[in-house]
C-alpha cells in the first residue's frame, strides 16, 4: 500500500508527527510504501512564508492578532474562505502529484486538506483520507471542517469537539498521542556522558528550556529571570529554528559566563529530556508529551491562545507539572519545582497515569482501516 503522510510547515508541530509516523510505518510495516508530502512545497514563496514564518511571527510578536484570527476561525464561512485561499496556492501542484504518483491512502497532520479533497473531486478519483489531529484537547474548529473523512484524536475531549463539528462517531478514533522522538532510557553513566558532551556539570541538577521548533514565546524574560537568580543548576536552552530568538538568548547568556549552554535546532531532544530534572516550555503537544512520557516534571510558561489551553490544563490538573506565565515569579517557582516534595508528587502522578506513546497503535489502526476502506470500494 502506498501512503502519503501530508503536513505543512506551520511551526514544527505538524511535520514532526508526520515524520514520526513515517518512521513507525517503516519500522513495523516495511512492506508498505510511505512518502512524506509537504502540501505547500510547490506553492509560491509568499504562501509558504505566510504559513511557516508568518505563524511564528504571530505567536511570538503579535499574540493578540493570533487570538483574533483564532476566534474568527470559529465562523464556518471564514474557514471556507481560508480553504479557498489555500486551494488557490496549492491545488494545481497537488493535482499534478496525484496524477503522477497516486497513493492508496492519505494521512494528514494538518487541517489544510481542502485542496486534497477538491483535487480528488476534480480528477474523479477516491482515496481514503484520515486526519491525525495534533492538538490533543482543544483542537480548533478548522480541524473538523470535512465530516465525511476520518479522524484520529488523542482524547475524549477532542472527540467531543469533532462530534460538535458534525463528524459522525463512526469516523472518529481515540488513540494515545504521537511523540516525535523515540523515548530514551539512560543509566547513570550514560547520563553523565550526555552531560559531558554538552558541557554540563555532572553533579548538578539540569533545567532544560525548550519551546519547540520556533523557540519559547516570552523565553528571553524567563531565561533572564533564572540567570539573575542564584539557582545552582545546569541551564540548557534549546532555541529550535528561530535564529532571531537564538541571537537574543546568546546575547543574554554572554552576560552570565558559565551559567548556561545554548543550542539551536537539535535532533536528540529525548536525550536532553532524559538528563533533565525539570523541563520548562510551552504547552505544545510535542514537547509536553515527550516530557511526560519520559516521566519528567514540566513547568509551562506559555500556551498559544485557544489551541494549547487544554494541554496546559491537562498537565496541571493531573499533577504532572505547573503553569507560571509571569517572569517575575519564575525563579522562585523553579526553586519550588526542584524541591523534593514537589518532585515526589509529580513522580507519583506519573506512576499512576502510566502514559505511553501512541505511534505504534496509530500506525496499526491506520493501516488496518485503510485496507478495509480500500477493499470495500
Amino acid at each position: 500500500m502506498r501512503i502519503w503522510l501530508c503536513y505543512v510547515r506551520a511551526g514544527g508541530g505538524h511535520k514532526a508527527p508526520a515524520e514520526a509516523l513515517a518512521s513507525e510505518f517503516r519500522k513495523s510495516y516495511p512492506g508498505e510504501k510511505v512518502e512524506l508530502v509537504d502540501l505547500a512545497e510547490k506553492a509560491e514563496l509568499f504562501f509558504r512564508y505566510a504559513i511557516d514564518d508568518g505563524y511564528a511571527l504571530l505567536v511570538h510578536r503579535a499574540p493578540w492578532l493570533y487570538s483574533f484570527l483564532y476566534e474568527l476561525n470559529k465562523i464556518r464561512s471564514v474557514v471556507r474562505f481560508q480553504n479557498k485561499l489555500v486551494d488557490y496556492f496549492t491545488l494545481t501542484s497537488i493535482k499534478a502529484k496525484l496524477v503522477l504518483d497516486r497513493p492508496d491512502a492519505i494521512v494528514a497532520t494538518h487541517f489544510f486538506v481542502s485542496s486534497l479533497i477538491r483535487a480528488m473531486a476534480e480528477l474523479k478519483i477516491s482515496i481514503p483520507i484520515t486526519v491525525a489531529v495534533t492538538e490533543p484537547f482543544s483542537a480548533p474548529s478548522p480541524w473538523f471542517f470535512f465530516p465525511e473523512i476520518n479522524y484520529v484524536v488523542y482524547s475524549e475531549q477532542a472527540k467531543k469537539l469533532a462530534l460538535a463539528g458534525g463528524v459522525p462517531e463512526s469516523n472518529i478514533k481515540v488513540l494515545p498521542p504521537i511523540i516525535n522522538h523515540q523515548l530514551v532510557k539512560l543509566d547513570e553513566s550514560a547520563a553523565a556522558l550526555v552531560k559531558e558532551k554538552h558541557g554540563l556539570a555532572k553533579e548538578k541538577k539540569t533545567i532544560l528550556i525548550i519551546g519547540g521548533g520556533n523557540g519559547l514565546p516570552g523565553g528571553v524574560g524567563v531565561i533572564a529571570a533564572i540567570l539573575k537568580d542564584s539557582i545552582d543548576a545546569n541551564l540548557l536552552i534549546v532555541c529550535g529554528n528561530n535564529k532571531n530568538f537564538e541571537g537574543k538568548v546568546r546575547a543574554l547568556v554572554d552576560r552570565y559566563p558559565g551559567r548556561a549552554v545554548v543550542l539551536g535546532y537539535v535532533k536528540d531532544v529525548s536525550e536532553l529530556i532524559a538528563v533533565s530534572d525539570l523541563v520548562i516550555g510551552k504547552a505544545g503537544a510535542g514537547v509536553v508529551f515527550e516530557t511526560l512520557m519520559n516521566r519528567k516534571p514540566l513547568l509551562i510558561t506559555h500556551y498559544i491562545y485557544g489551541q494549547e489551553k487544554g494541554t496546559m490544563e491537562f498537565v496541571v490538573k493531573n499533577n504532572l507539572g505547573w503553569y507560571e506565565p509571569r517572569p517575575a515569579h519564575i525563579a522562585q517557582k523553579v526553586r519550588d519545582c526542584l524541591g523534593q516534595a514537589e518532585l515526589d508528587r509529580i513522580s507519583l502522578s506519573h506512576r499512576t497515569l502510566q502514559l505511553a506513546p501512541g505511534n505504534s497503535k496509530i500506525a496499526d489502526y491506520l493501516l488496518r482501516n485503510f485496507k478495509e476502506r480500500v477493499s470495500a470500494r
